[in-house]
């Protein structure tokens, strides 16, 4: 039997309770709003963790690359939406997957692309992404591109085209439920509306697909929306709870480290993880009144060891970890474990090749490979 204390660390660990409850609260909320539930495993990165999310494999799911769409189509799945803008230059790993039965959809924003998309010669299934507000990506939704696309993979022998995504990209901007409920509704409004302009063009728009954890949480409807795909919610973690999408409880994913170091004079411990384990991200820093540092240090069993406690500075390889009150060194001898909640999971996970698993206790009752590179 495998237990925390056997890991090398930094180790990153899930807490399947937690894992499972995310997962099945964001099918419920699916189902309440009417939709299709397309999770997006660009965070989990991980077969397991997609077996429990859709329970089927013919159910769909969305990935971020090329490689995870390999990756997932390998272990059994044959649904699924590459949702990064498509190039000419993959066109060809795309159709290779087709070729084997696999159902990708790619998308894209640019006429210039779905000429040659259109030109190809393989099987792909194409969605137009729309740009509902955020400005990362996508056509707006009056423009006559949307329409221009459309038509060209419309007429094209061997693509299907499927409709219109989006996603809210500027969804965390929002701190308070009023302005996630305004950003949801600007999402799903702004892919209707293009799904109804292509109608009236006479192209048929069957897929109308929203994303983002946030706004699938605080959406008061989505009716015109056929699908949904969050993404962030399998882990969860600090910002998410900081801003009231979930609470600290429903964080999924930690990060094993040991305390390498006590120096007394700065009241600050020393652990051996750093930016390449748990990664720069300070979005809590962004929360009014909620800066968490670079995520909190709790105790081997997730509960907390003193006020406050939290990682201060990173390195490469290790990290400082103070409070303000005094810290109690006496019971945090050298060597000892600690689990800190990150601010972003996708971050952190990107770090690390596996997950080890564990549920309610120090046991480690699985290994879960993820899924790397590009």
């Amino acid at each position: 039997m495998t237990r925390l204390a056997d890991l090398a660390t930094p180790a990153l660990v899930i807490e399947r309770s937690r894992l499972v409850a995310n997962l099945e609260q964001m099918k419920s909320r699916a189902l309440a709003l009417g939709v299709r539930l397309r999770p997006h495993m660009k965070v989990a990165k991980a077969v397991a963790i997609a077996e429990i999310a859709v329970e089927e494999k013919g159910r769909g799911i969305a990935v971020q690359t090329p490689a995870e769409a390999e990756f997932f189509a390998q272990a059994g799945y044959a649904d699924i939406t590459v949702c990064a803008a498509m190039i000419p230059s993959k066109l060809d790993r795309v159709a290779r997957l087709a070729d084997d039965d696999v159902g990708v959809t790619v998308i894209t924003d640019s006429p210039d692309v779905a000429r040659a998309i259109a030109a190809h010669g393989g099987h792909f299934a194409v969605l137009v992404e729309v740009d509902c507000g955020g400005h990362r990506a996508g056509v707006l939704p009056e423009s006559p591109e949307a329409i221009e696309i459309a038509k060209i993979l419309d007429g094209a022998p061997r693509v299907t085209f499927g409709g219109v995504l989006t996603n809210a990209a500027h969804c965390y901007q929002g701190r308070t439920r009023a302005e996630f409920e305004a950003i949801a509704e600007q999402e799903r409004a702004a892919v209707v509306h293009v799904a109804e302009r292509l109608s009236e063009a006479g192209i048929p728009c069957p897929v109308v697909s929203v994303g983002s954890t946030a706004t699938a949480v605080f959406a008061k409807h989505l009716n015109g929306a056929t699908e949904t795909r969050p993404g962030l919610y399998v882990f969860n973690d600090l910002f998410r709870a900081g801003v009231g999408l979930c609470g600290r409880d429903d964080i999924a994913l930690s990060l094993l480290s040991r305390v390498i170091g006590h120096y007394r004079s700065d009241n600050r411990l020393l652990i051996d993880a750093g930016v390449t384990s748990l990664s720069l991200d300070r979005g809590t820093e962004r929360i009014e009144g909620g800066d968490q540092g670079f995520g909190v240090v709790l105790d081997e069993h997730l509960q907390p060891i003193a006020p406050g406690l939290k990682v201060a500075q990173l390195h490469t390889e290790h990290a400082w970890v103070g409070a303000d009150e005094p810290l109690p060194f006496d019971s945090l001898p050298i060597g000892t474990m600690v689990r800190i909640l990150p601010n972003h999971a996708n971050n952190t996970a990107t770090m690390h090749r596996h997950y080890d698993v564990v549920d309610g206790t120090s046991e480690v009752i699985a290994r879960w490979p993820r899924q790397g590179g590009w």
